[in-house]
């Protein structure tokens, strides 16, 4: 049984999804296999991968029939995931078009509105990690937002607790608050790195400037090199490293905390 919660003066009021409601399931579904049998590129058809995420495999979702990733996605979440890729796709091609007519030359034109589409694709990334069909209902949460992410459980698995967001509400990890934390982010670092604070047309126009850079280093959390200091490391996601046991990946994550806060007391 569908529930939809809302509030009203306050309170939380709980309907059961009405026939209606049913309906624009229906349609949505509909749509979605048109997109799919017409091979729509911005669908996620890639295969997922054959994994269990407890020890007997009972809540591996590939038993359950989840080989794709947009099955990860009811019809009406896919939608709303394509319709936005579209439109960010959109959005990048406008911004080209507005920089070229600036007298920007194309190749900065390109890189510019490149990199406003792939923070536009981060935030709507994060949000889609707690909008997904196997996400879960954390009540216990600190937050307002009362959901727990796709890979909560360290993994990809079935879940029956589950619930999601509408996508535009104003709570945090909706795509507006995912936007918002992008943006700020991205003032603190262009601040950091442009004589123009929080001006990312600052830095590019000044991007000949030597004085200020970022060093990005690739490298093996199990090798690090610590030749040289550095204020930040990025790790990949843990599902690589599922075979390992928890206490073990906990060790290597609080090293890796100890390590950074070490290096930036020493800067």
């Amino acid at each position: 049984m569908l529930v939809k919660v809302k509030v009203e003066d306050g309170d939380l009021i709980f309907e059961k999804a009405s026939l209606e409601d049913n309906k624009k399931l229906d349609i949505a579904k509909e749509k979605v296999k048109k997109l799919i049998e017409c091979g729509d590129v911005d669908v996620p058809s890639e295969n997922l991968w054959n994994y269990s995420a407890s020890g007997g495999g009972a809540l591996s979702i590939f038993i359950w029939g989840f080989n794709k990733f947009y099955k990860l996605f009811n019809p009406r979440q896919l939608l709303t995931l394509i319709k936005i890729t579209k439109l960010i796709r959109e959005v990048g091609k406008r911004v080209e078009e507005e920089k070229l007519k600036e007298g920007w030359n194309k190749e900065k034109a390109f890189k510019y509105s490149e990199a406003i589409a792939t923070y536009l694709s981060i935030a709507l990334l994060k949000h889609l990690d707690y909008n997904t069909t196997v996400t879960l209902w954390n009540a216990g949460s600190w937050s307002l937002c009362k959901i727990a992410h796709t890979l909560t459980n360290r993994g990809i698995s079935m879940q029956w607790n589950w619930c999601e967001m509408y996508p535009i509400v104003n709570i945090p990890l909706a795509y507006p608050s995912t936007l918002k934390t992008t943006i700020n982010s991205l003032e603190y670092l262009t601040s950091a790195l442009s004589n123009k604070p929080n001006n990312l047309d600052g830095y590019l126009n000044n991007s000949n400037n030597k004085t200020q850079s970022i060093k990005i280093i690739q490298g093996d959390a199990t090798a690090l090199n610590l030749n040289e200091k550095f204020d930040v490391i990025v790790t990949d996601p843990l599902m690589p490293m599922m075979s390992l046991t928890l206490n073990y990946l906990t060790s290597i994550m609080f090293g890796l905390k100890g390590l950074c806060l070490m290096l930036k007391t020493t800067n």
